[in-house]
């Protein structure tokens, strides 16, 4: 575990070069997954999801680099290795909102949204654009003293904005589930509806949960916890790769659907 210090730069902490290195590796291989997956099976609305998975690896390779740098940061390494991790859970929940619209269509389900389906992948891709332009643009600010308190709020509301919405999407999903299972469409015993609903809950709650530990970071600033501590944010970051790989496993039956149109 590395030993807490004092505030240095962005860190709160001395970075372990073996722990970024790991996920690095980690956030790689359902990277190349993906982009396999994605190719042979021509499901191109998880390039978000893809290039995410990509923003990971290279935040934590780069954040690697900049371990090896310690106690002299580099301010370069420090901003990229930032920006990108915290983006990269706003481009992982856009490919979500576009499945969860083809499932819809698949399961023969849009009477059990309470959101028109029509209207459901604009509405959150929309939010996740705000939530990643204010995240994005808030991070470039942190390079500058002068605007690193702004730069900071401006990431906390981007947070929160991808709070609500992902939080509304996930209630979204258990009404539609509910409603399915116990009304039954046309197609309901035809198509592998439940295996999807399955990947959907588990990347969906992984990515919620992370966010709100970043939410918790900017409230606590950095005298708690989550900021003093590394592996503690290595916990939360975790669930990416899990939730990476819990869509690469249920990739194979995305070809059922990539077809149709909104």
């Amino acid at each position: 575990m590395a030993p807490t210090v004092k505030y240095m730069g962005m860190y709160d902490f001395v970075p372990s070069k073996a722990a970024a290195i790991a996920f690095g590796i980690l956030f790689l291989i359902t990277t190349l997954l993906h982009l396999f997956q994605l190719v042979h099976k021509r499901t191109w609305f998880y390039i978000p999801f893809l290039i995410g998975c990509l923003f990971e690896a290279i935040g934590y390779m780069t954040r690697a680099k900049s371990a090896t740098q310690y106690p002299d940061y580099d301010l370069g390494p420090e901003v990229i290795q930032y920006i990108l991790i915290l983006v990269a859970p706003a481009l992982l929940a856009a490919s979500i909102y576009m499945e969860f619209g083809r499932l819809i269509i698949m399961a023969d389900g849009d009477r059990f949204c309470f959101i028109r389906r029509t209207w459901l992948t604009k509405i959150f891709v929309i939010g996740d654009i705000l939530s990643f332009l204010a995240q994005f643009s808030g991070g470039a600010m942190l390079a500058n003293d002068t605007t690193a308190s702004k730069g900071q709020n401006i990431m906390k509301v981007g947070v929160v904005v991808q709070l609500l919405f992902f939080g509304v999407f996930i209630a979204t999903i258990i009404v539609f589930n509910m409603r399915l299972s116990k009304q039954g469409s046309r197609t309901k015993h035809i198509v592998p509806w439940k295996k999807h609903i399955v990947a959907l809950y588990c990347t969906g709650i992984l990515i919620l949960i992370r966010s709100i530990f970043r939410l918790i970071e900017f409230v606590e600033s950095t005298d708690g916890p989550l900021s003093r501590h590394e592996w503690l944010s290595y916990i939360k970051a975790v669930q990416s790769p899990i939730g990476g790989f819990e869509m690469d496993r249920r990739h194979d039956h995305g070809a059922l659907y990539t077809s149709m149109e909104e």
